[in-house]
């Protein structure tokens, strides 16, 4: 399964994609690993459907098959839940699935994943090498949440 995990800081987002199983595969970055929210329009709800429509892009140029995000928590910003919102709308938008991840979850499964699999998820995904900008460790992390789950 082809995962693409995000998670949105402030007004951007960050991704990757992790494709495999619970037991490894392979990683693929976006050219670029952040995306701002687009500023070309006057108005935030046209700069809102155009991350959408980016986001859509992706995930059908890329051929993912699941989006799994970082779900926002208490008191996060409006912008934070818009900008998850229309993630949601690009993966509905390409007919597939997009799961929320807990925030949770994120930071229990970067304690444990050595003692669950045997392996960091450098060595299942990244060919031993470290995530590389050190940003996109959560979202890679969000992506194997999902993939964990993968027989």
């Amino acid at each position: 399964m082809k995962v693409l995990g995000i998670e949105v800081s402030a007004s951007d987002i960050q991704w990757v994609i992790l494709e495999g199983n619970k037991d490894g595969g392979k990683s693929e970055y976006l050219e670029v690993h952040k995306l701002g929210l687009p500023k070309s329009e006057a108005e935030e709800a046209a700069n809102l459907l155009r991350l959408r429509d980016i986001v859509a892009s992706e995930i059908k140029t890329r051929s993912v098959q699941k989006v799994a995000v970082i779900r926002a928590s208490q008191g996060c910003s409006p912008l934070r839940c818009k900008m998850e919102c229309m993630i949601q709308c690009a993966a509905k938008d390409t007919g597939i699935s997009c799961q929320l991840i807990a925030p949770q979850t994120i930071a229990s499964e970067q304690k444990r994943i050595v003692k669950k699999t045997g392996k960091t998820l450098e060595q299942m995904f990244f060919d031993s090498k470290e995530i590389a900008p050190k940003y996109l460790v959560k979202s890679a992390f969000c992506a194997w949440s999902v993939l964990r789950d993968v027989t």
